[in-house]
This record gives structure tokens, sequence and C-alpha cells, in this order.
């Protein structure tokens, strides 16, 4: 399922992007 593969690995991105944030903040 590429698909999927596709989505989770877009919030995976999304959501450590988000910790890397709030860690430098």
């Amino acid at each position: 399922m590429p698909a999927v593969s596709k989505i989770v690995r877009r919030w995976w991105s999304a959501s450590v992007t988000r910790l890397w944030t709030r860690r430098r903040l």
C-alpha cells in the first residue's frame, strides 16, 4: 500500500519537524 506509506511518511515528517521546533524554542 504505497498510498498509506506516503501518508505515514508525511505525518511522521510533520511530527518530527514540530518536535524539533519545540525543542529549539
